[in-house]
């Protein structure tokens, strides 16, 4: 446990904030605490007491690329600059979903 003490600390200090200290369940079943990550890159993942493990969910199934993948970071720069979040349609969600029909 000396290699989680960060996790540790924001755990108990998530108990008091968070239902069951996670705001997940998939995450509430991680013994002896869940892990606070702080970074990943590839599909390495490193957690705030600075252990870093392979990734193998990789967020179950959308980060195929692996975390930080330069184009993906690109790509939502690029998106990110015209707006975060619209209350009305987008040409761009109409495309997907077409895209998604094919």
């Amino acid at each position: 446990m000396n290699h989680y003490l960060k996790s540790h600390e924001l755990y108990e200090r998530a108990c008091r904030v968070l239902a069951g200290g996670v705001a997940s369940e998939f995450r509430k079943f991680s013994l002896p605490h869940p892990l606070f990550y702080q970074s990943a890159r590839g599909s390495h993942i490193t957690d705030v007491d600075g252990n870093s493990f392979p990734d193998f969910t990789l967020s179950q199934g959308p980060l195929v690329l692996g975390h930080s993948h330069p184009e993906v970071l690109q790509a939502v720069a690029s998106a990110s600059s015209h707006g975060q979040l619209f209350a009305g349609q987008h040409l761009l969600e109409l495309e997907l979903a077409e895209a998604l029909q094919r």
